[in-house]
C-alpha cells in the first residue's frame, strides 16, 4: 500500500507533538521535583490521593493536639497553685488550732486565709483566650460570684461570700475530638474541684476571726453564723473555736485529697494520651510523606537527562522533517 505525503506529514508532526509533549513534562519534573502532579500523571493516582488526604487529616489533628495541651498545661499550672495554697492553708489551721493562740492571736490570721480563699477563686474565674475555662458550657461568664453577706456581717472580710452560679452547662464536662478514635475532656466543672477548698478556707477564715459557719447538708456555708461568745462563757466559746478550726482543716486535706489531687492526676494522664497520640500520628505521617515520595518524587538526575534526551529527538525531528518535507520552522509555530 502507497504511503502519501500526507501521511509521512501527519507521522512526523505527531512525532514532533510527542516530543515537545515530553520536553514539557521532564522540564516541569525538574522545576518541580515531582513525576506526578496531575491525576492523569500515574495509575497510583488514587494511591497518592489517599496519602494526601491522610496526612493533611492527620497533621490538622496534630495542630488541634497543640491547641488542647496547652489549654490543659494552663490548667495543670492553676491546679499546681491551688496544692500551694492547700499546703498554706494546712499550716495556719494547725497554727491556729494550738490552744496557745488565743481569739486576738487567731483573728490576725484570719486575713491571710480570706485573701487565699480570694486568690482561689480568682484562679475558679481563670478565663483562657477569653473563655472561662471552668464555665464548662457556660463559658461566657465566671462561674464563681460574690453572693449576699454574711448575717451577721463581720464588718470585715468575713463578710464575704461566694458561690458557684449552677447556671445551666456549667456541671458539663467539656470534649474535644482529636483523632479519629480519641476524644479528651478538656476542663472539669469548677464546682468538681474549687467548691469544697473555697467553702473551707471560708470557713476557717470566719472561724479564725471569730465567727461560727452555718452549712446546709451538703457542707456549703448558708450565709448565717453567730459569733463564738467569749464574753459569756469564754472557755466553752474557746474550745467550741478550737473544734472547728479542726473541723476546717479536715476539710482543707479533704479537698486537697478528693478534688485537687484526683484533678492534677486526671490532667497528667490526658497530657500523657496527647503526648501519644501526637507521637503516634507524626511517626504515621512520617511514613506517609516517605511513601509518597516514593510515589510522586523525581530522581533530578534522571529527569534532566530525559529532559536533554527529548531535546535531541525533537531536534533531530525538527531536521529529518525538515529534509523530507522541505518544510520550514514556520510550518512547526
Amino acid at each position: 500500500m502507497r504511503v502519501t505525503e500526507a501521511q509521512t506529514r501527519r507521522s512526523m508532526i505527531s512525532q514532533i507533538t510527542v516530543h515537545r509533549n515530553d520536553i514539557e513534562k521532564y522540564s516541569n519534573q525538574v522545576t518541580s521535583g515531582l513525576k506526578v502532579t496531575e491525576p492523569g500523571d500515574s495509575k497510583q493516582s488514587g494511591t497518592i490521593s489517599r496519602f494526601n488526604e491522610s496526612y493533611n487529616r492527620n497533621e490538622s489533628h496534630i495542630e488541634r493536639i497543640a491547641m488542647v495541651q496547652s489549654f490543659l498545661e494552663y490548667q495543670e499550672g492553676i491546679v499546681s497553685s491551688l496544692s500551694d495554697y492547700v499546703i498554706r492553708a494546712q499550716e495556719l489551721a494547725t497554727q491556729g488550732a494550738n490552744e496557745t493562740y488565743g481569739p486576738e492571736a487567731r483573728k490576725a490570721i484570719a486575713d491571710e486565709v480570706f485573701a487565699m480563699r480570694d486568690s482561689v477563686v480568682a484562679l475558679a474565674n481563670s478565663k483562657y483566650q477569653d473563655v472561662y475555662i471552668y464555665g464548662s458550657s457556660d463559658d461566657d461568664d465566671p462561674p464563681y460570684d460574690r453572693v449576699a453577706d454574711y448575717v451577721p456581717a463581720s464588718g470585715g472580710l468575713s463578710d464575704a461570700r461566694y458561690a458557684f452560679d449552677a447556671e445551666y452547662g456549667t456541671e458539663l464536662t467539656k470534649k474535644v475530638v482529636i483523632t479519629d478514635s480519641l476524644t479528651i475532656d478538656v476542663s472539669t466543672p469548677g464546682n468538681k474541684v474549687f467548691n469544697n477548698l473555697i467553702y473551707s478556707l471560708e470557713r476557717l477564715g470566719r472561724a479564725l476571726s471569730g465567727y461560727q459557719t452555718d452549712v446546709d447538708a451538703d457542707g456549703k456555708p448558708t450565709g448565717t453564723g453567730e459569733p463564738y461568745d467569749f464574753e459569756g462563757d469564754y472557755e466553752t466559746a474557746f474550745k467550741q473555736q478550737s473544734a472547728d478550726i479542726r473541723e476546717c482543716l479536715d476539710l482543707v486535706n479533704k479537698a486537697s485529697s478528693e478534688d485537687i489531687l484526683p484533678e492534677e492526676a486526671s490532667i497528667a494522664g490526658r497530657l500523657t494520651r496527647l503526648d501519644i497520640a501526637r507521637s503516634i500520628l507524626g511517626i504515621t505521617n512520617t511514613s506517609t510523606k516517605e511513601a509518597l515520595s516514593t510515589l510522586q518524587e523525581v530522581d533530578i538526575y534522571e529527569a534532566a537527562s530525559n529532559l536533554v534526551n527529548a531535546q535531541t529527538a525533537l531536534n533531530g525531528s525538527f531536521m529529518v522533517t525538515s529534509k523530507i518535507l522541505r518544510m520550514t520552522l514556520l510550518d512547526y509555530i
